[in-house]
């Protein structure tokens, strides 16, 4: 079992860490357009649209203000 855990403090990058795989903050900003159907990241849409994203073994799960979610499958 690994954790998995959120980061983006001082001077260390932005991005999700989990075992060896590393999102870097272009990856996040690139698979959150994607899960968004853009194809450019939308720092606007994004705060609008999204609450929070959780981190599930790699995968991303982002969840809607309105409720919903939807999960992106790392590879």
């Amino acid at each position: 079992n690994k954790w998995c855990y959120w980061y983006c403090y001082g001077k260390k990058k932005k991005g999700v860490h989990c075992g060896n795989q590393n999102y870097s903050d272009y990856h996040l900003r690139t698979i959150t357009a994607y899960v968004l159907g853009t194809d450019t990241f939308d720092e606007t849409q994004f705060n609008t649209l999204i609450d929070h994203i959780e981190v599930d073994n790699g995968n991303l799960i982002y969840h809607y203000k309105n409720g919903g979610s939807k999960t992106w499958h790392r590879i």
